[in-house]
């Protein structure tokens, strides 16, 4: 389903939920106030949830992944025609898992009023940067040559005026999300509430790119394919990972949550 599609769904459910649970008379508009930390694959959160009636409750947060990699790789040689082979053996990088963090607003729907089952739906907003590698390429490129772009088959880059390079996964900034989960984030009858929920993220797909600083006022972006690692031969080092992994719309979500009813 195209983007466009779902945010108009989520929109439309929104406006009718809210616009139902104004309209309740159960006096459970916004008259509580929880407070939670959640850990799933957005990272580790802080969420505050507010009902909108019985069958109806609101989340929204931030959440970030604190967790970063850090490798030395083994990328090989790029012999060039002009100018001296780039020597990437001993690289060392850096990644991090949704850089920025992620913004969220979730509707939690309860469709049996005394059942904690829900059904959820809302999105979260972020740098769209899924993985961001930083890669320190001080022993590969002479600092003469730092914002000098340089061309590798179908692909521009170069380092940044410090000497690193970059590659980022990209995904949407704005993530539509459905999922289902069991437990009520406030409950007003307890001071505490657990949850856990499945669910998936719409991305659009990823998109694999590096960037070329040659012009610090127009950034060029070019796109990894699994061509770009082709040997000689044409094989595909990679085995066609890059492309496989590029053509997947959705991110599957786990999450866990704890939280507190401040009143």
């Amino acid at each position: 389903m195209p983007m466009k599609r779902i945010l108009i769904l989520l929109a439309a459910l929104a406006v009718s939920l809210l616009s139902l649970s104004a309209n309740a008379q159960d006096g459970q508009f916004f008259n509580h106030v929880g407070l939670g930390v959640t850990a799933g694959v957005d990272g580790v959160g802080v969420e505050a949830v507010v009902p909108a009636s019985s069958l109806l409750q609101i989340r929204a947060g931030y959440s970030i992944f604190p967790f970063k990699y850090d490798k030395t790789l083994n990328l090989g040689t790029v012999h060039r025609d002009s100018g001296y082979d780039l020597n990437f053996s001993n690289v060392p990088v850096t990644g991090n898992i949704w850089k920025g963090g992620l913004g969220k607003v979730m509707l939690d729907i309860y469709p049996i009023k005394d059942v904690p089952f829900r059904i959820i739906a809302g999105a979260f907003v972020g740098s769209g940067k899924l993985v961001a590698v930083k890669a320190d390429l001080h022993s590969a490129v002479h600092p003469e040559d730092y914002r000098t772009g340089i061309r590798f088959r179908d692909v521009s880059f170069s380092t940044d005026e410090n000497g690193y390079g970059y590659v980022d996964a990209c995904v949407m900034k704005v993530l539509p999300y459905l999922g289902i989960g069991y437990g009520r984030a406030l409950n007003v009858n307890k001071r505490v509430g657990f949850g856990v929920e499945l669910g998936a993220m719409y991305t659009g797909g990823i998109k694999f790119q590096t960037y070329n600083y040659a012009n610090s006022s127009n950034v060029q972006t070019s796109v990894l394919t699994s061509s770009t690692f082709a040997d000689d031969s044409g094989k595909l080092r990679d085995r066609g990972l890059i492309d496989k992994v590029s053509r997947i719309p959705v991110l599957p979500m786990l999450k866990l949550g704890v939280y507190f009813r401040l009143f």
